[in-house]
């Protein structure tokens, strides 16, 4: 694994110039990352890209992130997670002693913002069926001390049982229970996941706050649950 700075000098040229630009956000940092990063960089190079480390901006924490995968090497570039309003909007909304549930937490860039705002008398539970996300979160959540943080590595649904999960190349907040048309979606593995129902799962003696669900197509089955 490599930090930021040891990492750089293995980027293609445009990347290490657009870097910091990239970073502090300027204006029209986004045509800044398509032109030099992905339409004038080889694929080839991304595909054997190493796992790093950067620190997120609007929450201080380190996390991993795989440079082969498209939205964690939009995380490393920014230094946030690329989907900025609900970033914002947990900003203005979460407080200290709040409780946060994250639905589809993917590698826990929305869960570890959360867990900065609500602080340790808050509680923040990260519902991720993919194992290997779910790894990554509690790992994260570790090697920052942040214990008032809780994994669930299962998936949410309208009823308890097995369902598989497709889990997309390139993008791991891609995974699904929904159907994916393969013609859109490259669907690297269908990975046997237990499902349970929202109101089993969580704790209903503590009130919970906010609730952010992205489990693309999936999200109606959440809710009944």
């Amino acid at each position: 694994m490599r930090d930021r700075d040891s990492l750089a000098p293995m980027l293609p040229v445009g990347a290490r110039l657009a870097l910091s630009y990239i970073r502090r956000e300027l204006p029209a940092w986004g045509k800044v990352y398509r032109s030099s990063l992905v339409r004038g960089t080889d694929g080839a190079h991304w595909s054997r890209a190493p796992i790093c480390r950067v620190r997120g901006k609007l929450h201080g924490y380190e996390m991993e992130v795989d440079l082969s995968n498209w939205s964690e090497r939009y995380t490393y570039f920014l230094g946030r997670y690329y989907d900025l309003p609900t970033q914002l909007l947990l900003l203005a909304y979460l407080k200290p002693g709040d409780r946060f549930v994250d639905v589809g937490a993917n590698i826990g860039m929305i869960t570890l913002l959360a867990a900065r705002l609500v602080g340790p008398t808050g509680r923040v539970d990260a519902i991720e069926p993919n194992p290997l996300c779910a790894a990554r979160i509690r790992r994260s959540l570790v090697e920052n001390g942040v214990t008032w943080a809780h994994v669930h590595a299962v998936g949410l649904g309208d009823r308890s049982g097995l369902l598989e999960l497709n889990v997309v190349d390139g993008h791991t907040g891609a995974g699904t229970f929904a159907h994916l048309d393969p013609r859109e979606h490259n669907v690297t593995a269908r990975l046997p996941v237990r499902v349970v129902r929202g109101d089993a799962l969580l704790d209903p003696s503590r009130p919970i706050h906010c609730i952010k669900i992205d489990v693309e197509g999936y999200e109606c089955h959440v809710l009944a649950g």
